[in-house]
């Protein structure tokens, strides 16, 4: 294994990427596969003794064995193959913007190391059609492991998402770096998730799940929305038009609809009616919730954090929270209802 450092250039590259992977992650990867250990994007951290190759971010899909011919000639001490570029183009592009490179590139390029050919990744068009060819190539090896896809349409899939056997994944779904799923999980139509690991078995529909666990046997959507740094855990119903933030949600709870959790501590068991809100900001700092196992909040209750829920309680539905609710409680908080008879007629006649 060759122990020198190699650069990897062209500053513009660096700001794209191709399915949420850098330019550089790409060449990288493949001067990795070619034997070069040690890959570089700052000129400053070279020293000339130490430089075997040159790549341009611009070029990610660099032919790996031909970067290995180089990294051969180099190991049997080839000078000609010190310095290893993508076109002739670059070499002299390289050259003018340092001089550190200048002078390694000087004299040291052969013809036989340099590769023209390869496709060029710069302009939105050409992203466009890198990200078809990396998203082709994904596809089709989700296909071989056991993936299950009905159609491709819409399907976006980084190249290091892990997805399990069995998994399904329907049009629309569009799954970020970052992103570990189990088997026989039903992802879409119409869903994203980024940087979140789901388990085995759980359904997310028309949903987005962010930086977040999903447990095993989760139900989410359609139209909810996990938020980053939420653990659900295994058994939820997460319904349609929820919204999670910063919260633990305990075993075979289920929050059906319309219901807003933030910055909570949930238990298990516990059943949000329609219409929840845990009202987890002030105007000035944000603070936690806490709901016991098996309690169950009643239809359209706010929860004024700071508030704990104690295990097995039961609020009535309407009601707005402040104070603590114990267990075995049954917690009412809302005005008492009064009728006016006559009222409308009486306004009727105002009129």
């Amino acid at each position: 294994m060759c122990e020198k450092k190699c650069f990897v250039f062209g500053e513009a590259g660096f700001e794209k990427d191709i399915l949420w992977k850098k330019l550089a992650d790409y060449v990288a990867d493949n001067l990795k596969k070619a034997g070069f250990n040690d890959v570089v994007t700052d000129v400053g951290e070279l020293a000339e003794s130490e430089f075997a190759a040159a790549v341009s971010s611009e070029y990610p899909f660099a032919d790996v064995e031909c970067v290995a011919k180089a990294l051969d000639a180099l190991q049997s001490g080839s000078k000609e193959a010190v310095v290893f570029v993508t076109s002739a183009g670059e070499i002299a592009a390289a050259a003018a913007k340092t001089t550190e490179l200048a002078a390694v590139l000087k004299g040291e390029v052969s013809a036989d190391a340099v590769k023209t050919d390869w496709q060029k990744v710069s302009t939105a068009k050409e992203l466009f059609e890198a990200a078809q060819k990396v998203n082709g190539e994904v596809l089709e090896q989700l296909l071989e492991k056991g993936v299950k896809l009905l159609s491709k349409d819409g399907v976006m899939v980084s190249p290091d998402a892990e997805i399990g056997a069995g998994t399904e994944i329907l049009p629309g779904t569009i799954i970020k770096s970052g992103v570990k799923i189990g088997e026989n999980c039903v992802i879409g139509p119409n869903s994203l998730i980024e940087n979140s690991e789901i388990g085995d078995g759980c359904t997310v529909n028309a949903s987005q799940i962010y930086s977040s666990t999903v447990k095993d046997g989760v139900k989410i959507g359609p139209f909810s929305h996990i938020r980053p740094n939420c653990v659900v855990e295994s058994g939820v119903k997460i319904g349609d038009f929820v919204e999670l933030k910063n919260s633990n949600i305990g075993e075979n709870t289920s929050v059906a609809h319309l219901t807003y959790i933030g910055d909570s501590d949930v238990g298990a068991k516990v059943n949000f009616g329609c219409g929840c809100v845990t009202v987890n900001y002030d105007g000035t700092k944000k603070s936690r919730t806490t709901v016991g196992d098996r309690a169950f909040v009643g239809c359209n209750t706010n929860l004024v954090a700071p508030v704990t829920v104690e295990a097995d309680s039961y609020i009535a539905a309407g009601s707005t929270i402040t104070e603590e609710v114990p267990s075995g409680a049954l917690a009412i908080a809302r005005a008492r209802q009064v009728n006016k008879a006559g009222w409308m007629e009486k306004r009727k006649n105002k009129k």
